[in-house]
This record gives structure tokens, sequence and C-alpha cells, in this order.
């Protein structure tokens, strides 16, 4: 659950830099991200997946796709991957489809053992996942602020 808070809303926080260093448009960083979030709901075979061998294939799956894709945006942001529009839209997905994954393999399980009274624990889920990016985020940004005070400083 952790790393699927953390992953579908993290290509955020550099989307400005790509866009700096790559001359790209917000025509272009809207078609990465609007690709990455129409592949990661696509979860129909793997539910399938899920409901006949249960979790575990569901969760291996997420603990290697999620990383690939995260490694791979973080070889372009490294410039050791010549980055393209397709690429970034590739990448992104595989990390959607990661926490997608997460989300369906924990999410769903948890679920299973509360079949009454679901409301609060689906709230309390759904909170975590949305509230991890932007944690996330606001660490980024402070420990990005409190960099560049530094070494405007010495």
């Amino acid at each position: 659950m952790i790393c699927g808070s953390l992953g579908s809303s993290t290509i955020n926080l550099v989307s400005g830099s790509f866009q700096e260093r790559y001359s790209l448009s917000q025509r272009d960083l809207s078609t990465i991200t609007t690709t990455g979030t129409v592949v990661g709901y696509v979860m129909l075979p793997y539910s399938f997946l899920y409901d006949y061998f249960g979790p575990f294939p569901i969760a291996a799956l997420s603990t290697f796709v999620f990383p690939l894709g995260a490694l791979l945006v973080a070889l372009c942001f490294e410039e050791v991957i010549v980055v393209n529009i397709v690429r970034l839209a590739v990448f992104y997905s595989l990390m959607n489809v990661g926490t997608s994954f997460f989300d369906l393999s924990s999410c769903i399980t948890i679920l299973s053992y509360f079949p009454v009274n679901r409301d609060p624990i689906v709230a309390f889920l759904k909170t975590f996942i949305g509230l991890g990016s932007a944690i996330v985020g606001s660490m980024y940004q402070d420990f990005l602020a409190a960099c560049r005070n530094t070494s405007s400083i010495s």
C-alpha cells in the first residue's frame, strides 16, 4: 500500500524538470500523464488473475512493474535513456500499472476480511493512497527549497 500511495502522482514532482530540460509543452506532459492513467486503469484481466490465484501473483507483479517504471523514468531523468514523449508515456504507464497492482492486491484483500461495515475501511485505504503522494510532494518541495536556500547562501 505504501508503494501504491507514493507512486501514482510522483511523475508530477519531476514534470517541471522534464518540461524545462527537454522543452516539453503542456500538451506533451498531459499526453504522458493521461496515457499513464488510462493504462493504469485497465485492471480487468488482472482481477481475473486475482480471483483465481489470490493476491500473491498481483503483489509479485507490482513489486516488479512499479520499480521498473520508476527506474526507467529515473534513467530518463539522468539522460541515460534518450527522452521522447512515447518513452515517457510507456515508463509512466508502467509506474501506474504497478501502483494499480498494489491497490488491487491490498484493498481487495483487506475488504474481504471486513464483510460488514466496509465504509470506514474503504475511506481509510483510499485516503491513505491519496495522501501518500501529497505528503511526498510536500517533502520534495520543502527539501528542494532548503537545498536551494543553502546553495545560494554558500
